[in-house]
Order: structure tokens, then C-alpha cells, then sequence
């Protein structure tokens, strides 16, 4: 598991991890080839995770129909970590 505590469904959770980046602008091809990743961190309620990915749930309708984002753990850069809902507040990417 990939996570820095022992997290439960339902729990909120921050996961940071490298997402692609696709670029559709003519481009030097000197400046693509320093070109990286983007570091991104997303917050959502912990739902469940087996040995390739990671689901999360972010939104939940009075019916009980939720979107939600799965993640390859191939791609998580840190461990997943619980947040409080007042730390949500910070967007940066800092340590």
C-alpha cells in the first residue's frame, strides 16, 4: 500500500502524483526535450486501491451516483496521505 498511515474508505485523503502533459502548439524541439511532467496532488474521499491503482471519490449525489478518479500507482510520487478539510485550502505543491 502506498499510503504513509492506514487509511479507510471514506477517509479524505491527498495523493501526489505525475500526470502527462500534452502540448498542441508548434515548439522548438530544443524546449521539448527539457520538457517535464507536471507534479499535480489531488484530494478525495480514499474508496479502495488493489496492486495497480488507487480510487478515489470526489463527488456524491443525494442518490448515491459518485464521479471519481482512479489513479495507476505507477504514477504516485509520495505516499498518500489523510487530510484534515480545513488543509484543502493549500493548492501549492510545496513539502
Amino acid at each position: 500500500m502506498m499510503t504513509d498511515m492506514k487509511v479507510t474508505e471514506g477517509d479524505l485523503v491527498e495523493v501526489r502524483f505525475i500526470d502527462l502533459l500534452e502540448v498542441n502548439e508548434w515548439t522548438d524541439l530544443r524546449n521539448i526535450r527539457i520538457a517535464q511532467a507536471p507534479q499535480c496532488k489531488i484530494a478525495g474521499y480514499y474508496l479502495n486501491e488493489d496492486d495497480k491503482v488507487i480510487r478515489l471519490v470526489n463527488f456524491i449525489s443525494e442518490d448515491g451516483q459518485s464521479s471519481y478518479v482512479i489513479i495507476p500507482k505507477g504514477v504516485i510520487t509520495m505516499p498518500i496521505s489523510k487530510v484534515e478539510e480545513s488543509e484543502i485550502d493549500d493548492f501549492s505543491l510545496g513539502e
